[in-house]
């Protein structure tokens, strides 16, 4: 038995007499009104307690720990008050070992009720289970047989790769704003004006940049989110979080806007549908964007304010609470992280269909386009390699601009132990790096982007003229090369294989953009 009277800020840190348990008590205002407070606590170490207690399925592995508060000899808690009196934080070793199984914290006598209790899981290990409560009563650590996802085995495992993942995640965000950052550039500067450059693939672009520039800022504002919070303010940490949600927002809605448009240049579904989408402009996209964000943003920074910031238990005796502010991002609290869980997963869902009907469509256009070339059968064999390839390409194009990346979180929802570090580092490896993937598929990769790119910097006035020199040397030999169409041969070959395929009389025509042939555009049988 320890007793202990409370300071006057109304926290103290007790530990037993043994050094084996410890409780951390903050009284909630007005519970002592003013009055002394004294604190007893009770390791009380009876297996045949915990025993009858516990059940075949939920074994008790701990002590029963006592906590209760007096003020002026009246006992202050649940049961004489009918309101919490204080916030407890309890520090339960376990008493025989439970392997890598769940813990849970229950209250007894109501053994079999967590109602009030969550274990934190921040300061837990193995042998030692945290237990963070707003009840005063008697408490126990019980185990879940066969249920490992996400226990204390899981997190230790976290916190000794934490620091890694964390240099890991500052490296591939680093790289991946700078890529964006090119990229909008890129858009900015080159302008593809070419005869077959219609409206529909100006937007297409729009959406590009519009789609870079708000994934940059979303990394970004990430990584300022996810820094120590020493020194930030509360209400700083809050509009930070906010402000990282709303961008991320609106970049999974860029996402979903790419993957309509790619889908609709592709796959007519119905005549009404097709041509009612055909008159959507590029603002309604940024009309959408930014606005259906806000119908999530808004109403979780109203109704759970105080879950825009994470939380970890604190056991110092230092700090006056039982919590401190961890990172600027949604706590898992009252399922509030669903708010940016829930639309990036249902936007990347239905990206995986709209995936799914684009690579169908690209599959039987591509291997028609082949049988209707025709010629020797070394050119056919050709023909289908170079589909492959290209199918290849456009596989990676797709799943970079429609954000499939992100499905891996689903990972995290069936994975545990080292399988859930795994899906950690491929997740930050693989979104972390989702900018660079943009770059290398929409400018490096792009035949026309980068000649457009070479022939800007060489008429440029402020170009150095040794890169100019460069540059032009590399045009020539490129255009000099054997088979790179500059002779009257090539240029006729070329225009063969790249005549459009005309669909039978009577039937429909649809122009196709393919992502991965730039802006060139092919007439096939509908």
């Amino acid at each position: 038995v320890s007793v202990q009277r409370l300071r006057p800020d109304g926290t103290q840190l007790v530990q037993s007499a043994d050094r084996s348990s410890t409780v951390k008590l903050r009284l909630l205002p007005d519970s002592a009104q003013g009055t002394a407070v004294s604190m007893v606590t009770t390791v009380l170490n009876l297996p045949h307690l915990t025993r009858r207690l516990g059940t075949a399925k939920q074994p008790v592995v701990s002590n029963v720990i006592q906590a209760t508060l007096y003020s002026g000899g009246e006992r202050l808690d649940a049961a004489s008050s009918g309101q919490p009196a204080a916030e407890v934080l309890l520090l339960i070793p376990h008493s025989r070992i439970s392997g890598q199984l769940r813990h849970r914290c229950l209250l007894a006598p109501e053994f079999l009720s967590p109602s009030g209790c969550r274990v934190a899981v921040e300061l837990s290990s193995p042998t030692v289970t945290a237990c963070l409560c707003r009840h005063l009563s008697s408490f126990a650590v019980t185990v879940l047989p066969g249920t490992a996802w996400l226990g204390v085995e899981t997190h230790r495992l976290w916190r000794l790769h934490s620091e890694p993942l964390r240099i890991l995640t500052w490296i591939c965000l680093s790289v991946s704003i700078v890529c964006l950052l090119l990229t909008s550039i890129t858009y900015i500067v080159v302008r593809m004006q070419t005869p077959m450059a219609d409206k529909s693939i100006a937007t297409l672009h729009r959406v590009h940049r519009s789609l870079c520039l708000a994934l940059m800022l979303g990394q970004a504002l990430f990584l300022a989110a996810f820094q120590p919070l020493d020194a930030t303010p509360i209400a700083a940490c809050k509009l930070l979080s906010v402000l990282t949600l709303y961008a991320l927002l609106c970049a999974f809605c860029w996402l979903l806007c790419e993957g309509l448009m790619y889908t609709h240049s592709l796959v007519i579904v119905l005549p009404r549908v097709d041509s009612a989408f055909a008159k959507v402009k590029f603002w309604h996209y940024c009309l959408a964007s930014g606005v259906a964000p806000l119908l999530i943003v808004l109403p979780t920074a109203a109704l759970r304010p105080e879950q825009l910031i994470q939380t970890e238990a604190d056991a110092s005796a230092d700090s006056g609470g039982l919590l401190r502010p961890s990172v600027c991002w949604l706590s898992g609290d009252h399922g509030v992280s669903f708010a940016f869980i829930g639309p990036a997963m249902a936007v990347c869902l239905v990206n995986l269909c709209l995936f799914a009907v684009i690579m169908r469509r690209l599959a039987g256009t591509r291997s028609d386009a082949a049988d209707a070339v025709g010629g020797s059968a070394a050119t056919s064999a050709s023909l289908r390699l170079s589909y492959l390839s290209r199918q290849m390409k456009v596989t990676a194009t797709l799943a970079c601009l429609l954000g499939l990346t992100w499905l891996l979180g689903l990972m995290f929802l069936f994975a545990e132990t080292h399988l859930f570090i795994v899906a950690q580092y491929l997740f930050t490896l693989l979104n972390g790096l989702q900018g660079c993937f943009i770059f290398a598929t929409q400018v490096c990769a792009h035949k026309r982007v980068r000649e457009d790119w070479e022939k800007f910097l060489i008429d440029g006035r402020r170009t150095p003229g040794s890169l100019r020199r460069l540059l032009e040397q590399r045009r020539n030999a490129r255009l000099s090369a054997p088979g790179s169409g500059s002779t009257p041969a090539n240029k006729a070959q070329q225009g063969r294989l790249r005549q459009p395929l005309l669909p039978p009389q009577g039937q429909q025509q649809q122009q196709l953009y393919l992502p991965y042939e730039g802006d060139a555009r092919y007439l096939v049988d509908k």
